[in-house]
């Protein structure tokens, strides 16, 4: 199911990329008073090559330094729309790709309860949701954009970040290991009460994606900033499996032939489709330096779901549930990042991004504490997750 939506998504995506695309015109060069087209220096004859500099956003600005109708010196910035110039043609790329590194942290839930020592419901907390503590993973994202028209231009983007996983263990050779599972009816829960050994296990995978068209103000703001704002499609993907096991040698205070095995399993799908709104801000800081802030802000359904198994020896795979249900969510991501125009045509950038996810389904946060064949499903889609990243990468133009 998760597959049919994506691939509807990327599918109508791209059609609607192409269609875009094969609607931009062909662009000749508007003339200048001296004669010369708008974007060639005087005695240049020749095209000049691209002069985008950094970052996502549409192409079109001219290289530093290029005469301009008079002007004698130009900065140059994203989505430039250059004033003075409405109607004529802004030479530079029409294509522009950029990869990034991420080195990226997440949180992981709101607080839970897992086990606990000595005492059943009361002991001391031996697991709970600080126990899991996911290190940083690395990212890649990876866009692609084409100018359309003058100066606006559409971009597909994805990122993302595979496999987040995390294995905790928690031992008492006393046997005194508890969980805040319970049975319907009370007593203990066989394998997870008077334990010796309690085990969790966290894995998370997130991807997104974006169709995205860029346009650029005409003005500078304070003549200084130039500001494009941007209107586009969004898909982003959160799955999460959370394991919960336990072995014990003594159900009910008596000794086990046998070692009992039990476990909570979790998986929580997250499929979030919106529409997007966001801008981006560029101000020159030094020649060839370049600082850039962007925000993106999407609102759309979540087709989120859940499922959980539960299992323990005597009564082998005690339930197993999945629970569906189609909620609104808020997905958004922000940018900043110092940019160095190596050429016209090549610039690396180091930033922070953070990235957030409003109505979600976390896998430790549907912890059901009934351990009963009869308990009632139920799905917790209001979680929040917010995620932070290091960001690293180059971007070229032709």
């Amino acid at each position: 199911m998760r597959g049919t939506r994506f691939c509807t998504f990327a599918l109508v995506s791209l059609v609607g990329w192409a269609l875009l695309a094969g609607s931009a015109r062909a662009q000749m060069p508007v003339m200048a008073p001296s004669g010369n087209p708008v974007g060639v220096l005087p005695g240049h004859p020749q095209v000049l090559p691209a002069g985008v500099i950094v970052g996502s956003g549409p192409l079109g600005a001219l290289p530093a330094g290029a005469t301009l109708l008079g002007e004698q010196e130009h900065v140059v910035a994203e989505h430039a729309p250059l004033e003075g110039l409405d109607g004529q043609v802004l030479y530079g790329g029409l294509w522009r790709a950029r990869t990034d590194y991420l080195y990226i942290h997440r949180e992981v839930s709101d607080y839970v309860v897992f086990s606990r020592r000595l005492l059943d419901d009361v002991g001391p907390v031996a697991i709970d949701r600080d126990s899991i503590e996911f290190e940083p993973e690395n990212g890649l994202r990876v866009a692609v954009e084409r100018r359309m028209g003058e100066r606006d231009s559409i971009e597909g983007v994805f990122y993302g970040v595979e496999d987040w996983d995390f294995l905790h263990a928690r031992q008492d050779p006393a046997n005194l290991l508890f969980s805040d599972l319970r049975l319907e009816l009370g007593g203990p829960v066989p394998g997870f009460d008077q334990a010796f050994i309690h085990e969790l296990e966290f894995t998370s995978d997130f991807v997104n994606f974006e169709l995205n068209y860029w346009r650029p103000l005409r003005r500078k703001i304070l003549r200084t900033f130039d500001v494009s704002l941007m209107l586009g499609l969004r898909y982003t993907a959160l799955d999460e499996e959370l394991s919960y096991r336990a072995r014990a040698k003594i159900y009910n205070n008596v000794p086990t032939l046998n070692v009992i095995h039990a476990e909570m399993y979790t998986r929580t799908e997250n499929d979030i489709y919106g529409f997007q709104l966001g801008w981006l801000v560029t101000a020159p800081l030094a020649p060839a330096w370049i600082m850039r802030w962007d925000g993106k802000v999407a609102a759309g359904v979540n087709f989120a779901k859940q499922h959980t198994r539960l299992f323990e020896d005597f009564t082998p795979t005690i339930h197993n549930e999945v629970i569906r249900n189609d909620v609104a969510a808020v997905v958004g991501d922000s940018l900043v990042t110092i940019n160095w125009q190596i050429t016209c045509n090549f610039t690396v950038y180091v930033g922070y991004q953070v990235v957030f996810l409003e109505g979600v389904a976390l896998a430790p946060e549907q912890f059901n504490p009934i351990f009963s064949p009869f308990r009632d499903p139920r799905l917790d889609h209001n979680g929040f997750l917010f995620m932070q990243a290091a960001v690293g990468g180059a971007e070229i133009v032709w």
